[in-house]
């Protein structure tokens, strides 16, 4: 027994249509498996600069050990089969990554020249420091 189809209903749009139910339900899965995660990390940072002592410049290497972030985790990545591609095969590739990021301006209140410590010197430099992390599309 055959069911007669409606005439606005094409072959087309309904392959669409379950590919997209496919696509987003296979996406809220994903999400729900993903482990990116912001954590914190203290880390020794060590700068060489030239800077001005009792009227001349004097190279000096500043440090601090300040607190920073990294992204760490694990994001659902999955290979379909399709026949919607040429290659036979949709990828779905997915890192965790960086999401924003903020500048900031560290000062490094030891500085050393020639290994003794320079009283009353102190650098600075600018860092770059995440604030979130999350899963994204891979690039190559």
């Amino acid at each position: 027994m055959t069911h007669p189809r409606p005439d606005n209903v094409t072959l087309s749009s309904v392959t669409l249509v379950l590919t997209l139910t496919l696509t987003l339900t296979l996406q809220l899965v994903a999400s729900q498996n993903d482990n990116c995660q912001l954590i914190h990390v203290r880390e020794n940072i060590v700068k060489e600069m030239t800077l001005s002592h009792s009227n001349r410049n004097v190279l000096v290497s500043c440090t601090a050990e300040i607190d920073l972030h990294k992204c760490e985790g694990y994001c659902q990545s999955q290979v379909l089969p399709t026949v919607l591609r040429r290659t036979g095969f949709r990828m779905d590739c997915r890192c965790c990554r960086e999401g924003s990021v903020q500048t900031r301006t560290v000062v490094l209140p030891q500085c050393y020249h020639n290994g003794e410590l320079m009283e009353g010197l102190e650098g600075t430099v600018e860092v770059t420091d995440l604030l979130s992390c999350d899963c994204f599309a891979c690039t190559n």
